[in-house]
């Protein structure tokens, strides 16, 4: 499951102690993880490193120049498990935003068949595969068909390195796309 982080206190050496909604918690110096280059070059500076606060929509860490570092790679520091065995978990109730790639061949006698999108899963953009029925298989088959964005929340769980998206709901087109 992907792990929120709800608290951050800056720590002296580029270090910073964390808290996930889980409970967890830990000490993770982030000069390790990064080079001081590009977006992170301002936090070397000491005064600007300390102003990290939590982005409570991001679920991580962010500074004011919205330089902000995977949740998912500070879990597994923290812990010292695998990064990709924490992806092999069920995100529950996670929002995806993307578009609709690919409708397979719809089931014939209802109205639904297998999508896949493409959308963020933390940060990186993925293939996302999931099974609609119908309402939201005629919006996913509108979003395809004039690429419009769609948004819609489930429960997100990798297996065999591929994401599928179930349990979805609130199955929408991107507001701004709509007329």
């Amino acid at each position: 499951m992907l792990k929120d982080i709800i608290d951050v206190q800056p720590l002296e050496g580029y270090k910073l102690r964390l808290r996930f909604d889980d409970g967890v918690e830990g000490i993770v110096d982030i000069s390790k993880i990064i080079e001081f280059t590009g977006v992170f070059t301002p936090l070397q500076d000491p005064d600007y490193f300390a102003k990290v606060r939590v982005n409570p929509d991001l679920g991580t860490i962010q500074w004011e120049n919205e330089a902000d570092l995977d949740p998912v790679v500070l879990y597994a520091t923290i812990t010292g498990q695998e990064t990709s065995n924490l992806l092999n978990a069920t995100a529950t109730a996670v929002t995806i935003q993307g578009v609709v790639m690919r409708i397979q061949t719809p089931k014939t006698t209802e109205l639904s068949g297998q999508i896949t999108l493409f959308g963020a899963v933390t940060d990186k953009l993925c293939k996302i595969q999931t099974e609609l029925t119908g309402r939201d298989y005629i919006l996913a088959m509108k979003a395809y068909q004039e690429r419009f964005p769609i948004s819609c929340t489930g429960d997100l769980i990798k297996e065999n390195n591929v994401f599928i998206l179930k349990n979805i709901r609130d199955f929408t087109l991107d507001e701004a796309w709509q007329n």
